[in-house]
């Protein structure tokens, strides 16, 4: 059975030990955000308890150029970051509109919100586990967020250790109100170029 086929049940503790801490900073590297130097994509199913799944795909060529396409449902629209704009499209990608520019004060402050989080996660777990026949690094914690929205959450991450690269991950996410589960999938990119649409 893959290690994803069932959910890890969320156990939230107090403070980390001196035995955690190095586990906890592994795990926080790829929380905070690992640069990324060459183009990758995501698959990505999220499933909402009493509610619908949603599929996309997220390509990035750097950071300041990505796209996410919805899959299923295939009414939801795309996102586009290009040359510090944020772009939409409800044509699956034929005409872009501008929805917004990048703001990268905001994007710096919400990263450094990401770094103090981390440093209050508990019960990391890192080690080896197969998944669909191929070992990885695991790497989980257990941490709250009040970013938007008050939530316990369990993030796993599963690390190609030869390229350090996350080619699974799993979030799992429990408010008053809402729960889901979250799985990425690393895959080949699978296009020649992202769209560059201009702001003019």
């Amino acid at each position: 059975m893959s290690a994803l086929a069932s959910v890890v049940p969320l156990a939230f503790a107090g403070a980390a030990s001196a035995s955690e801490s190095t586990c906890l900073e592994r795990w926080a590297r790829h929380y905070v955000g690992v640069p990324q130097t060459e183009r990758f994509q995501y698959e990505t199913e999220q499933t909402i308890k009493n509610g619908p799944t949603m599929r996309t795909v997220f390509r990035q060529i750097d950071s300041t150029h990505w796209m996410t396409e919805a899959v299923d449902p295939d009414s939801l629209a795309w996102t586009l970051s290009h040359s510090g704009t944020m772009f939409t499209s409800s044509d699956k990608g034929k005409t872009w509109s501008v929805l917004r520019t990048i703001d990268e004060a905001e994007n710096a402050a919400g990263r450094k919100r990401y770094e103090e989080q981390a440093k209050s996660a508990t019960d990391a777990i890192c080690d080896q586990e197969t998944v669909d026949g191929v070992t990885y690094e695991r790497l989980a914690a257990n941490f709250m967020s009040e970013i938007g929205l008050k939530t316990q959450n369990r993030f796993t991450y599963w690390v190609d250790e030869a390229t350090g690269q996350v080619m699974i991950s799993r979030y799992e996410t429990e408010a008053e109100s809402f729960s889901s589960v979250t799985v990425q999938r690393r895959v080949a990119f699978d296009m020649d170029d992202l769209p560059r649409p201009t702001s003019n």
